[in-house]
């Protein structure tokens, strides 16, 4: 560090410093308090007070004047600390004028700010304190934006970069020539110091965003807008989601959460249920499970039929006589038995329903829409492959009639049949939930796996591909529930419920000695019961308010705050520790 060339350099520095050193005989800033002073002391002669003696004349300076004297002070304290630090590193390398020349001006500085500033920071503490944080953030806001955006990308990387951000401005705070100290062991501290309270600081930011943001990902918010309730680590996630599993191993706390549990995946049942029945614009309140599915199948079926009551059907549709005509072609590749059992069906269930004039009203209509589906429903599940093809063909006799109608109806009819048509082709994914094995075995209540699994089973695209892209008909539910619920449905939490009610009945009705709980006991119980209130039916639906209910513009600001406040909240926590 010290070789020929170096040391050549710097001596010419410092032949420059020097010459300059003689001919100002002072640093600028003296030169500027010593001009102040002299312009000033006529006025404190005279007994005025002027900006510089603020306690002359009886008289004490104003808050804002307090705030001002410690903005400036800090601002300067600070751009002084860095002269330093650099006149110090220049010594440190071979430097005998300019390093030195830093340093004493840079002290001398700070002397002159103490000085100038003691006045206001007498008057008005708190408020001059104030400032001069602001004064500190204000000098090493240049650190913050100078944060690569790849550093701030993650929480991880804000907190470093705060950390960082706060070392350099903890280094930046001018030494106490007191101190018994090094210079460099103080440095050393000041930075340390600094470090930890930026990277508090862009922690602090991270939460408050998060906080703004409301918790929960994409899978949450869309459980949550579907009516779902969770428990606390589900609306989380991540970390919290198996911590809050691996709790269900408490006792008393884990049979609250296993119940809580529970409640998700019921809440997550009539959730789909009222997706399934949102196309009719109808919704089910009551219980869960087989007997909730035939009532949205009851209450489906019902608006077909009244759509279909509305309606008239015409035979002569060219349209309609034309994808026949095809179906007929099309069921001459089934063997004999089959082809007049098609033909058979077509004669008596459709034309032969039809008036002299090729017309059916509507009440006609419903029963031989009817009774297709349950002939098609009868063979599509017979063993016999040749049936399954006949019952699939009577069924696109059904869907023929169907598109038909859509041709000379009126609108409004039309449109409530099509709902009609959209929900049943929901309730076809809720029935194979609710047919499951593992749901049968629940009483028909099914979990997102389970759901997960019917969608892709009804999903007639070549390849499953609207699957493999995400875009299968519900499966957006399905796959939110699977991502934040969980593929399993929690075993009862009855016992541990029990005793949870035993002991918040002792507390309240203060029979803890009588009902076996003292002392500790009673501390460990009236602990387990606290942290089981927000696994009550109650208390689960405000806790997930209180996480998740934000307005719209909450996210982009959580974010904002999050990303881009953190550099500057880490020069806030470094100015803090100054």
């Amino acid at each position: 560090m010290g070789g020929p060339e170096w040391g050549a350099e710097m001596s010419a520095l410092d032949d420059i410093i020097a010459r300059d050193s003689a001919a100002q005989q002072a640093s600028p800033l003296d030169s500027i308090i010593a001009r102040d002073s002299s312009v000033q002391a006529p006025a404190s002669a005279a007994g005025s007070s002027g900006p510089a003696q603020p306690t002359a004349a009886g008289q004490q300076p104003g808050m804002v004047a307090s705030l001002g004297a410690g903005l400036g002070h800090g601002f300067g304290s600070t751009v002084l600390g860095a002269q330093e630090l650099l006149g110090k590193g220049l010594t440190a390398l071979g430097s005998d004028r300019v390093g030195p020349w830093l340093v004493n001006d840079a002290q001398q500085g700070v002397k002159n700010l103490d000085a100038q500033n003691q006045p206001y920071a007498a008057a008005h503490s708190t408020t001059n304190t104030v400032g001069n944080i602001g004064g500190n953030i204000a000098a090493t806001a240049p650190l913050a934006t100078l944060a690569p955006a790849a550093a701030t990308a993650t929480a991880l990387g804000r907190v470093g970069t705060g950390a960082a951000i706060g070392a350099a401005s903890g280094a930046m705070t001018p030494s106490d020539p007191n101190s018994q100290e090094s210079y460099w062991d103080q440095k050393l501290g000041q930075a340390g110091t600094g470090a930890a309270f930026g990277a508090g600081g862009a922690l602090l930011a991270n939460a408050l965003g998060k906080v703004i943001s409301g918790a929960g990902g994409t899978s949450q918010k869309t459980l949550a807008d579907a009516g779902v309730t969770m428990t606390p680590g589900q609306a989380l996630g991540g970390g919290f989601a198996r911590t809050e599993d691996k709790l269900t191993s408490v006792p008393i706390l884990g049979d609250m959460i296993k119940n809580a549990q529970q409640r998700s995946v019921q809440s997550f049942n009539k959730a789909v249920y009222n997706d399934v029945l949102a196309p009719i614009g109808k919704t089910y309140d009551g219980p869960v499970g087989s007997e909730a599915v035939q009532a949205v199948k009851s209450q489906i079926g019902n608006a077909y039929d009244s759509a279909l009551s509305k309606m008239t059907f015409k035979a002569s549709d060219p349209a309609f006589q034309s994808d026949i005509t095809n179906l007929a072609g099309l069921a001459q590749n089934l063997p004999a038995p089959q082809q007049q059992t098609f033909m058979n069906v077509l004669k008596t269930q459709v034309f032969g329903k039809v008036s002299p004039q090729g017309v059916m009203d509507g009440q006609t209509l419903k029963g031989v829409q009817s009774e297709l589906g349950r002939i098609s429903r009868g063979y599509t599940g017979d063993a016999s492959f040749d049936n399954r093809q006949l019952g699939a063909a009577i069924g696109e006799i059904k869907n023929a009639i169907d598109t038909s109608l859509t041709r000379y109806n009126a609108p409004g009819d039309v449109q409530a049949l099509s709902n009609a048509n959209a929900a049943y082709a929901k309730f076809v994914r809720l029935r194979g939930a609710a047919a499951s094995t593992g749901a049968m075995n629940n009483d028909g209540i099914f979990t997102a796996a389970q759901l997960q699994s019917a969608v892709r089973a009804a999903d007639k695209s070549a390849g499953k591909g609207d699957t493999a892209t995400g875009n299968a008909l519900m499966q957006d539910l399905s796959s939110a529930g699977q991502s934040a619920l969980g593929s399993k449905y929690p075993n009862s939490g009855t016992p541990g419920r029990a005793a949870l009610m035993g002991i918040l009945g002792a507390l309240g009705g203060g029979g803890a000695t009588a009902a076996g709980f003292g002392g500790p006991t009673l501390a460990a119980g009236a602990a387990a019961g606290l942290a089981a209130l927000p696994y009550t039916g109650l208390g689960q639906r405000a806790t997930q308010a209180l996480l998740m209910s934000r307005p719209s513009f909450a996210q982009p600001v959580g974010q904002f705050v999050g990303k881009s406040v953190s550099p500057f909240a880490a020069a806030l926590g470094a100015a803090l520790a100054k």
